[in-house]
């Protein structure tokens, strides 16, 4: 059927579905939400397509978010009880049962916590990939594991994902889990609440630079760099750069997170560079590793740091682990 705000197309098997209101930035009013759910209804429907792809109209952005015009010529209270985004829930998200993926071409905006949520991708190249948030909103790149559990870090199948370009700016975190055979370029993160960047049950794996800029920043757990059950992992460069602000504790880089119900902390984990320049009145190097059974083996990290908060600034360099890098 002809719409008025999307267009849709079928190429063999995929469905793509685009929104056509590039003078609106492609906002989302109830007419675009009413088209979506009837072209996702067909896609469903139909046995031939496997794979709906959702992108946007035009050279700016992919979607504004919620239509503003149209939510001011409406009173509050009956925009409230309408629920305008129910519809999306019930009639999209949870009424579609194949697959179906985002090809983001702009800017994407919208209100409430958000995120960005890669799961269970395959033979894909993602280049380029920004959040900004004024919440505590996260970039999470998922395996399949992480979605149908059970499955022991060692079973982790190889995805083959090239991955370069991911930064996300807020109080988030950029969590990479349950995911193997994967090179990663650059993963960048400021402003982060918490953790800023968290790597967790991750096989077979290389990156080119990790940086934490001003991480910690709330009155909780601080860390830079979180490295929890890795498994045969190369990072080439860890930065991390903040003040002296310290919540209730601070770690720059950790490497941990074993048990006896998982799997160790890491086995063959290769740090080549970390370097980490903080405000604080310190001298060590807020790296710290677990010990006993579930440490782990086969690792090294080169470290190299300063605290600009000393009486006499100096740079401090140290190697840990209980293998010696090349």
């Amino acid at each position: 059927m002809p719409y008025e705000t999307i267009t849709t197309e079928i190429d063999g098997a995929v469905t793509t579905i685009t929104l056509n209101r590039p003078q609106a930035l492609n906002a989302l009013s109830s007419v675009v939400l009413d088209e979506l759910i009837d072209a996702f209804a067909a896609y469903q429907n139909d046995d031939s397509q496997l794979c709906a792809i959702l992108t946007g109209s035009g050279d700016k952005a992919f979607a504004a978010g919620a239509d503003i015009k149209e939510m001011s010529e409406k009173d509050a209270a009956d925009f409230y009880l309408q629920d305008f985004f129910a519809k999306w829930t019930s009639h999209i998200v949870e009424a579609v049962r194949k697959p179906w993926i985002a090809a983001v071409n702009g800017f994407a905006l919208g209100g409430g916590k958000g995120g960005i949520l890669l799961a269970s991708l395959h033979d894909s190249v993602i280049d380029g990939m920004h959040l900004v948030s004024a919440h505590d909103s996260d970039i999470n790149i998922f395996g399949a594991a992480q979605i149908r559990g059970g499955t022991s870090l060692d079973q982790l199948t190889a995805s083959n994902l090239t991955v370069d370009g991911v930064s996300l700016d807020g109080a988030g975190r950029i969590l990479i889990q349950d995911l193997a055979g994967a090179q990663f370029g650059d993963i960048s993160s400021s402003n982060a609440d918490s953790a800023a960047v968290v790597l967790y049950r991750v096989a077979d794996a290389s990156f080119d630079t990790i940086t934490a800029n001003l991480p910690g920043r709330g009155s909780g757990e601080g860390y830079g760099v979180r490295l929890l059950q890795l498994d045969d992992v190369d990072i080439a460069s860890i930065v991390v750069m903040t003040d002296n602000h310290v919540g209730s504790s601070w770690w720059a880089v950790e490497l941990g997170g074993g048990n006896p119900d998982q799997a160790i902390a890491g086995d063959g984990v290769r740090i080549d560079n970390v370097t980490y320049v903080s405000g604080r009145d310190a001298t060590s190097s807020d790296i710290v590793v677990q010990g006993g059974p579930y440490g782990p083996v086969n690792w090294y990290i080169r470290a190299f740091w300063r605290h600009d908060g000393e009486a006499s600034p100096q740079w401090r360099s140290a190697v840990y682990g209980d293998l010696t890098p090349a």
